[in-house]
This record gives structure tokens, sequence and C-alpha cells, in this order.
């Protein structure tokens, strides 16, 4: 997290994003990589609706969504928690990265992406 921006590990060679971080690119086998921002906006393509704390900062919020976010102009896919309602939730969702520092760890969370929806809507 630098700024508050969701960062992604790119390969210096082709510059192809890779989640999870990883030491070798895929496709070109370099070991080269930086870290640049990305958009913070994707869309849901999958997701899971737990009624279990698995954690306690989570416990008021139970049930909640666990998503998966394919990142807009990325290519890679991130989970994270919904902060919307259940109701909302469809595959193609457009989403914003919320992001949190708990205790020097960065929790990416997932809200709709009000403006893109307006647009949708409009």
């Amino acid at each position: 997290m630098r700024s508050g921006e969701l960062l992604a590990q790119r390969c210096s060679v082709c510059g192809r994003s890779r989640f999870p971080p990883q030491p070798i690119c895929a496709a070109r086998g370099s070991l080269a990589s930086s870290w640049g921002p990305t958009s913070g906006r994707g869309s849901i393509a999958k997701w899971v609706i737990t009624h279990q704390v698995f954690h306690p900062a989570l416990a008021s919020r139970v049930p909640h969504a666990v998503v998966l976010v394919e990142l807009a102009d990325e290519g890679v896919r991130v989970y994270g928690n919904f902060l919307g309602a259940i109701e909302l939730l469809h595959e193609g969702l457009t989403v914003r990265a919320v992001l949190h520092d708990s205790g020097g760890r960065v929790i990416v969370d997932w809200e709709p992406d009000d403006l893109s929806q307006e647009a949708d809507d409009g």
C-alpha cells in the first residue's frame, strides 16, 4: 500500500501483472519485477457468503460475503470482503478497493463502485 493505493507486482520484461506475488514471471521466466499502482477497480467474478465468524473484527458483519474481483486493467484476481449489501451481489458488479491498515497489515475490502453503477443504470 502506497498512499492508499492498491499495488500490483509486474514483470519488468513484459509488463504483465501477477497475483499473488511470485519470484518468476510465468509468461517470460524473468526474475525482474516492480510494483505499481492499479486502478483499484474491477468486477466481481465469484463470491461466497459465510455465516461463520472467522475473525473477531467481522463478528458484527455475519453473514458477509467474500468476493473474488478481477481487476479492470491488470487481468489478475484478488479476494476481499464485500462491504455492500449481499442483495447487490451479482457476477460483473463493478467494485472499487477500500484499503485498511490493520496493525501493520493491509486489508483489501470491496464496495460497489457507485459511479459505474449509475452509468449502467442511466
